[in-house]
This record gives structure tokens, sequence and C-alpha cells, in this order.
């Protein structure tokens, strides 16, 4: 069995307008997908990355740049990730294919390749 990157990726607008309650309701449609793949034993690891935060480094350790906030030049915004894991791509495709954010944005899925 191996190990996926699952990469929500969408405007950065994708929830703009919508009320709280609203945003609650979204909020419990990606809790109840994790708890479904959680239950199935297929969910390893996920969690939401902060909004506006990060840093984005390039150059080499002689010629650093860091630059504040992730979203400088992205079209794309990535919200958080997910790690589940499946017998091959076609089954983590399969899973992922029920997650909300389909709804807002694209999922980029990555196999894991193990260090």
């Amino acid at each position: 069995m191996g190990k996926f990157l699952v990469i929500p990726r969408d405007s950065g607008e994708a929830l703009a307008g919508l009320s709280g309650e609203q945003i609650e309701s979204v909020i419990a449609k990606y809790h109840a997908w994790g708890a479904k793949l959680a239950e199935a034993g297929r969910m390893l690891d996920g969690n939401k990355l902060k909004d506006g935060e990060g840093r984005v480094l390039s150059g080499n350790a002689s010629s650093m740049t860091v630059t504040h906030g992730p979203y400088t030049k992205a079209k794309d915004v990535i919200g958080g990730y997910w790690v589940i894991e499946a017998d091959n791509y076609d089954e983590a495709v399969d899973l992922a294919s029920s997650n909300p954010h389909l709804s807002y944005g694209t999922l980029e899925v990555r196999s894991i390749d193990p260090m």
C-alpha cells in the first residue's frame, strides 16, 4: 500500500461572500470526508494551512531570498493537505473524488516516494 498526498488548490476566493453558517456547512463536509477515510483506515494525516501565512525561499545558502506570504505570485492557493493510503493511483483518485473541495477548486494527487 502506498501513501499519497492530496493537495487542494483554488483561487483563494472560493468561499468569499459566504455567510458564517454556509462556511460552517462547508467545513462540516470536509470533516465528514476525512472521517469517512479515517474510519476506512485510509486517512493518515491532514491539516488546514493558516491563511495568508508562510515563507517562500529561493536561491541558495549564499544568496537566499525569503518572501513573506506564499501567495505573492501564485494563481492557485494551497489551503491544506491530506495524506491518504491507497493501493495505487486509481484507488487514490477514487478516494479523493468524493472530497468536497472539488466544488471549489481542484485536487492534485501525488504519490509519496519514501526516502
